[in-house]
């Protein structure tokens, strides 16, 4: 049976998209982190607010659009699948990243006008 990774959130940019060029003549990558705002009411009636950060990353034509078009705070629409990775820091320990691999995105505007 196949499985089934995919994703959606709507949030807002914590910094500008970061441009990488990948070795050799394999494109490019964009990375910036999304930050996803829930609110609620607790048992007692009191608002509560959560945000979660979710690192995202764009390839090639997408991650192009995303270096041109967004800034801080710019909200967006992303559609992806998460990935998790390992690698070696620079300290030589082992880390994990959780990233959302973008496969649509659209431009909401900026934030301030959410």
């Amino acid at each position: 049976m196949l499985g089934l990774n995919n994703i959606q959130i709507i949030g807002n940019l914590g910094n500008g998209p970061e441009i990488r060029q990948l070795s050799g003549n394999n494109g490019q990558v964009v990375n910036f982190s999304v930050a996803v705002n829930e609110r609620w009411k607790n048992r007692e009636g009191e608002p509560q607010e959560r945000t979660t950060w979710l690192r995202i990353v764009a390839f090639n034509g997408l991650g192009q659009a995303c270096a041109d078009h967004l800034i801080r705070g710019s909200a967006v629409y992303i559609e992806g699948r998460l990935q998790i990775r390992t690698y070696e820091d620079n300290a030589g320990q082992e880390r994990t990243s959780v990233e959302v691999v973008a496969s649509k995105i659209r431009f909401l505007g900026n934030g301030s006008n959410n």
